[in-house]
């Protein structure tokens, strides 16, 4: 009797046991259908690429780069960021900077607007970087520190205290103004902090 009542409890765990197999398979297929009706009937995979369809200016920069972090962050193991993906595609950095009025000036080049300068050009690839690819730059973020010196006009990038950039900086503006948040006259230069 107490062999029987063995057997029937070990068939019942096996016949649980495959129910729940065919369960979580279900439910993975599920999730996968959901995940392809939300982005439009396109399978989303894991990323290493990325192409770029369209011309994106520097207006419509900050809101392409969201989308991305949007679309690939619940598909990766780590936290992605618009910081991570920047970091991993060092090109944006230049064109950015590229864009910078004094430079532009200084190639005797001049645009009224520069919202509407190409950033990421129709066919320019953008990489996602692995989890392991990711530690590392999280881990550059730790040691990269931002020196802006305002009477000098210049903001430094360093890490590890070796000067990786140096930007000419504009900083506030030499003339007094009604502000109507203030609602008095307010002075509009920069005032100069006392730092860390």
């Amino acid at each position: 009797m107490v062999r029987l009542v063995y057997f029937g409890i070990w068939y019942l765990l096996l016949i649980l046991t495959s129910c729940n197999v065919k369960n979580s398979h279900a439910l993975e297929e599920g999730q996968t259908e959901r995940i392809i009706s939300y982005t439009g009937g396109d399978e989303i995979k894991l990323p290493k690429m990325v192409r770029i369809n369209r011309n994106v200016t520097i207006g419509e920069y900050f809101d392409y780069i969201d989308s991305l972090v949007i679309r690939y962050d619940s598909l990766l193991s780590y936290p992605l960021s618009e910081h991570i993906i920047v970091r991993n595609n060092p090109w944006i950095i230049d064109t950015l900077a590229n864009t910078d009025y004094y430079r532009m000036i200084s190639r005797d080049s001049f645009v009224y607007d520069q919202r509407q300068l190409t950033v990421l050009p129709k066919g320019s690839q953008l990489f996602i970087p692995d989890s392991i690819k990711a530690n590392q730059i999280l881990g550059q973020f730790a040691k990269t520190e931002i020196d802006v010196n305002i009477p000098e006009f210049k903001l430094r990038i360093f890490q590890d205290s070796v000067l990786l950039y140096t930007f000419p900086v504009r900083v506030g503006q030499n003339r007094e103004r009604y502000l109507k948040f203030g609602d008095r006259i307010t002075d509009l230069r920069t005032k100069t902090g006392s730092g860390i």
